[in-house]
């Protein structure tokens, strides 16, 4: 099992900022992180792994309008940012814990951000 989460469970930040969410988003995302690695446990013995994947932003409609709203910023293309800001990078990390190769990890949360 893999489970996607937020950044915003990381940054706590009030009322919001920078990304608007608040503490329902974060709380959400908190919980979410504990369920994973509550599953990870219990479900251990039956070889199911769960982890979460944080994906930090991604070039979607909604991840430039954050980043206009916390930089001023139009373009969060693949030039103004290291990691391209590509969903298909942040899908990899989730094929390759879905995969074979990834038969030990559980209990992780990965942030699969690019650096970014």
């Amino acid at each position: 099992m893999v489970f996607i989460s937020s950044v915003a469970d990381r940054l706590r930040a009030a009322n919001g900022a920078p990304y608007n969410q608040g503490a329902p988003y974060s709380m959400a995302k908190a919980a979410l992180d504990a369920l994973a690695k509550t599953s990870a446990r219990e479900e251990q013995r039956q070889g199911i792994h769960v982890n979460v994947v944080v994906p930090g932003l991604v070039d979607t409609e909604m991840g430039r309008r954050l980043v206009k709203e916390a930089m001023g910023i139009d373009d969060v293309s693949p030039r103004r940012r290291s990691d391209g800001g590509s969903a298909r990078g942040r899908g990899r990390v989730v094929a390759f814990l879905c995969s074979e190769e990834a038969g030990y990890p559980t209990g992780q949360v990965i942030e699969g951000d690019g650096g970014g």
